[in-house]
Parts: structure tokens; C-alpha cells; sequence
């Protein structure tokens, strides 16, 4: 930890994120001024795995003493703009900024929750008024349109921070301008500190990110190249690149199908905000596009093996009148998210037994990261020149790398290791020191959008990998009546039924207590079916009087 060497430390800033550091996902960061607080984006976190319903994890708000004055977006990916109707539900009265794009994902978002709310939008040229800071709104490269960096700079005091949770730079974009380093550097060169809150994701490369240029060739000529299906899976967030297909299959004379509601919804934003041009020319509505084996370009989610994507649903036959044929080209146009390597590798055979031809990144330049290797990295500190820095955004085993990277290569300046919870603060004199919190656990978000308890989870994992016995006991005057039924136990189980009842009716007495009645079947219940088939289900008993 990095402290001052002070008996009393009066913060004019502190930053504390909630979360998305030590983690990817669930974005969100907590500023804190004297006079208020505001949020920077409100992100989900998706499961480790596929389990019992549970939809995504969102950040935990109860570390807020206060109702934020308001809400900034900085671009309109899931991991930062997914929560945002759960954190409007509990702060109604703070306001939303984004911009055009992220703005509407984010009323798509509303609609669907039936949230009614404004949202005030930003271009790159305005600022926000966080007294006694403005924030400054700083363009960056990313795999999604309208990515801002944001700058903080006192009014007064010669302090600036910059927090950029996701970039990249990409000098050679057909979409979008260059990193805005002119204006970043005009704001903060009279600051005496100046503060690198940076993104951590690509770290490990210590190479250059591609840029989207760089893929156009290559994915023209699989484009031009056969006249059979051709099948692209990719982030459907990713405006770019799908412009790039577009415009090829424009210059190839190919018509383009989508599949999977989250690529609509994405290109619907773009199209709407003039981020997605010329789809009209090529664009054939599923309906028309079922049926035609030729000259087709077939968008599909899914890209990461996703259970309901569209990707799998080829892999099963299941694309009604979209389905391939041997021969048919199928693209993974994007990288594999460590942890989901299984699923894609499966679908990956489950294609090759049907005939299809598989061309992934290894195999052509048509996927490019929208986040910074390490190459960038330096490129981005020796341009704002922090006296201190302080990496974000990523897994631990990330955050530790960066820090390690800004030790080797830039030994002046200092580096702070940081996890949700934990606080960088800034006082009057520009003295800074790391808080260190304990970190409160994010909120589970189930199938209806509804907050559940991690024990909850917890029971359904049991019920569901260990089984269940239902059992009703009615009590009569002279005697029980017991009713027993089994779910997600084999049949040898199930053949014990008449055996547990009477096992169970010698060992139950009647007018017991109905406490003791409920140990008694659950315990030998268990014990009984253990010993015939080696499960111990979950029990549940219903006495009736």
C-alpha cells in the first residue's frame, strides 16, 4: 500500500471501484468529490458456467452511502451499460449520460424492462460539470462505436486522472478517427499529477493489436471466394466489423442474413444512429434468405459457444431452412474467451462431422482484439506521462502483470495494485494513498430479472446433481400414510419405492413430533437410497395433519 506520510488525509478525490477490477465484467466505478458523487458505467458479469437460470451478476450497491448525482456511460458494451436499469431502479433520481449510440442499447434495455427514463446525451466535445472537477470525454479505439476515455481535472488544484477501461489504438481505422491523444494531452499538460487508470485485459500480448484495417483483405476474400453459404460468427456488438462484411458483400454482389436477436438489436442501434451504412443494399430478411444455397453471407451469435446462440443451433441442424450443407464455410471471426474454450472446441467438431469448412484467426487475419497490448500500453504512458498509475479493468493475474510492466519500464512512476472495494484518494496537497477494502460480493440476477441469494443457487445445485425424494406424511389416529415420489434418480431408485414406505413407516411412529417425523424420513431416506444406488438426494418432507 502507498501512503503519505500523514497524520491527516482530507481527499478532494477518491475513486473506488465497484466493480470490473479483478474480474471482466460488471463494470462500474464510484467518483467522489467533496460536494458529490457520480458513477462511471454499470455493467453485468455473466457466470462461470450455465447454471439453474441464473441470467448475469450484477454490482453490489450497497457500498453507496448516497444516491449518486448521476450515471456516465463510456461505451455500450454488456459488461458496461448491462445493469444500468438495475441501478436506475435504485437510484431513480440520478441522471444518465451516454452517448448516441450507447443511449439507445441502453433504451432497447428500458423497453424491454418497461423502465421509463431519459437519458441525456453526450458528444466527444462536451464535459461534465463534477464539482470542483470536469470530466472530459476523451475518443478511443475500441471493437464498438463511441468508446470514450474519461479525464478528470480539478478546476483548481493541477490534478488530472484518467480512466480508460477499454481501448486499444488503432491508427489505421476506416470507421473511426485515431486515439484523441491531442486533446488528452492539451487538457492535462499543466497538471503536476496526473493520475493512469488503464485497461488490463490484453496484457499478457506484448505485441500491437491489429487494427480493423488490417482484416478488410482477408475477409473480402472469403467473402468473393465460393459461392455456397458462408457462415460468420462474431461479437455482435462488433459495428466495425460487420461493416466490413457488408461492404464486401456489397462489392461481391453476396446477400447477407442475420441470425440471433442480439446482432438485430446491435446493427438496429447502429443503423439508427449512422454507425452501420449501406445494410439495405444486401440485406435479406430471414424469411426470404431461407432456402438460398448461394451467394449468401449468414451472420450467427454465438461466437463463444453460447447454449441458445445461433452458432450451436447450426451445429445441431437446427437453423430451419438456414441449415448447411457439406462444403458450406463456417468463420469464427473473433478470439476464445478463456473459460469457454470447451464449448467452442465442441461445436468446432460437431461442425467438421457435418462437412463444413472451419476458418478461424489462426488460419486468416480476420479477427482483431479491441483491447491494448502491452505495446500500446507504453505507447498511451509515455504520451500522458502519469506520475501514478493504477491498472484496471481485468483478472488479477492481470492487474499484478501491468503493475509489474510499469514497474520495469517506467521505474518513476508510482503504481498502486488495486481490487474492487479498495479506494485511490487524492488530498489538497496532491498526495495519494491506496485504501484497501474488503470486497463485497456482486448480486445474483436470475431468469426474471429478480435478485436471488447465493444459498438459493446453492439448493438447486444440490437438487439438481443429487436428485430428490417428496415425501408426505399423513398423520392419522392409529397409523401414517406415506406418499413418496422421486425426481433425477435412476430407475433402481425408483424400484425401492415400496421398500423406503415400508422402511420408512417402521422407523416413524405416530403423534411424533413433526420436527422429529422430518429428520427421521430425511435422514433415512437418504441412508436407504445411498445404499442402493450410492446417491444421497435432497429430501423434502410435507406433513399433513
Amino acid at each position: 500500500m502507498n501512503k503519505p506520510n500523514r497524520q491527516h488525509f482530507n481527499p478532494i478525490l477518491k475513486i473506488t471501484p465497484i466493480g470490473g477490477v479483478g474480474e471482466i465484467g460488471s463494470n462500474m466505478t464510484l467518483l467522489e468529490s467533496e460536494h458529490e458523487s457520480i458513477v462511471i458505467d454499470c455493467g453485468i458479469l455473466f457466470p462461470d458456467e450455465e447454471v439453474f437460470d441464473l441470467k448475469y451478476l450484477i454490482p453490489n450497491f450497497d457500498y453507496f452511502e448516497s444516491e449518486p448525482s448521476k450515471i456516465i456511460i463510456t461505451h455500450g458494451h454488456q459488461d458496461h451499460i448491462g445493469a444500468v436499469s438495475h441501478f436506475v431502479e435504485r437510484f431513480p433520481d440520478a441522471e444518465i449520460y451516454a452517448s448516441p449510440f450507447s443511449a439507445e442499447l441502453i433504451r432497447n434495455q428500458f423497453k424491454e424492462r418497461r423502465i421509463r427514463k431519459h437519458i441525456n446525451i453526450y458528444k466527444e466535445d462536451d464535459f461534465f460539470e463534477f464539482e470542483p472537477f470536469s470530466i472530459h470525454p476523451i475518443h478511443v479505439n475500441h471493437s464498438i462505436p463511441e468508446t470514450y476515455g474519461m479525464l478528470i481535472k480539478h478546476n483548481a488544484n493541477k490534478l488530472a486522472a484518467f480512466f480508460i477501461s477499454d481501448f486499444k489504438i488503432d491508427e489505421q481505422s476506416p470507421y473511426e478517427r485515431p486515439f484523441d491523444f491531442e486533446k488528452l494531452i492539451r487538457l492535462s499538460k499543466d497538471c503536476k499529477e496526473r493520475l493512469l487508470l488503464a485497461d488490463s485485459t490484453n496484457i499478457l500480448n506484448p505485441s500491437h493489436s491489429l487494427s480493423e484495417n488490417d482484416l478488410i483483405k482477408d475477409i473480402e476474400e472469403i467473402v468473393a471466394q465460393t459461392e455456397q453459404r458462408t457462415y460468420i460468427t462474431l461479437f455482435s456488438s462488433n459495428i466495425h466489423r460487420i461493416q466490413t462484411i457488408v461492404d464486401a458483400c456489397n462489392k461481391f454482389g453476396k446477400d447477407l442474413t442475420f441470425v440471433g436477436r442480439s446482432i438485430y438489436k446491435y446493427t438496429e442501434a447502429a443503423v439508427k444512429t449512422n454507425q452501420l451504412k449501406h445494410l439495405q443494399n444486401v440485406f435479406l430478411p430471414d424469411d426470404k434468405a431461407r432456402g438460398q444455397e448461394k451467394n449468401l453471407v449468414v451472420l450467427l451469435t454465438g461466437c463463444q459457444g453460447d447454449f441458445f446462440g445461433a452458432l450451436r443451433r447450426l451445429a445441431k441442424n437446427e437453423l430451419t431452412g438456414l441449415n448447411g450443407n457439406p462444403g458450406d464455410k463456417v468463420v469464427f471471426s473473433s478470439k476464445v474467451i478463456p473459460g469457454n474454450e470447451t464449448n467452442v472446441y465442441n461445436i468446432y467438431n460437431e461442425l467438421t462431422k457435418k462437412g463444413y469448412d472451419i476458418i478461424s484467426a489462426r488460419d486468416k487475419e480476420i479477427h482483431a482484439s479491441g483491447h491494448a497490448c502491452a505495446k500500446e500500453i507504453k505507447i498511451l504512458t509515455e504520451k500522458f506521462q502519469p506520475t501514478h498509475y493504477i491498472p484496471i479493468h481485468g483478472e488479477t493475474f492481470f492487474l499484478k502483470r501491468h503493475c509489474e510492466l510499469i514497474k520495469e519500464e517506467f521505474p518513476k512512476i508510482k503504481t498502486y495494485f488495486m481490487n474492487n472495494f479498495s479506494t485511490i484518494q487524492v488530498d489538497e496537497k496532491l498526495d495519494v494513498e491506496l485504501v484497501v477494502r474488503e470486497e463485497l460480493e456482486p448480486i445474483l440476477i436470475h431468469g426474471d430479472y429478480l435478485k436471488i441469494d447465493r444459498e438459493k443457487i446453492s439448493e438447486r445445485r444440490k437438487m439438481a446433481t443429487k436428485g430428490q425424494i417428496f415425501v408426505s406424511v399423513k398423520q392419522e389416529k392409529k397409523y401414517l400414510n406415506f406418499k413418496i415420489s422421486m425426481k433425477g434418480l435412476p430407475k433402481e431408485a425408483e424400484d425401492q419405492l415400496d421398500n423406503l414406505r415400508i422402511h420408512l413407516k417402521s422407523l416413524v411412529k405416530v403423534n411424533s413430533d413433526e420436527e422429529k417425523i422430518e429428520e427421521t424420513v430425511r435422514v433415512n431416506s437418504k441412508r436407504f437410497i445411498a445404499q442402493v444406488t450410492g446417491y444421497r438426494p435432497e429430501v423434502l418432507t410435507h406433513i399433513i395433519s
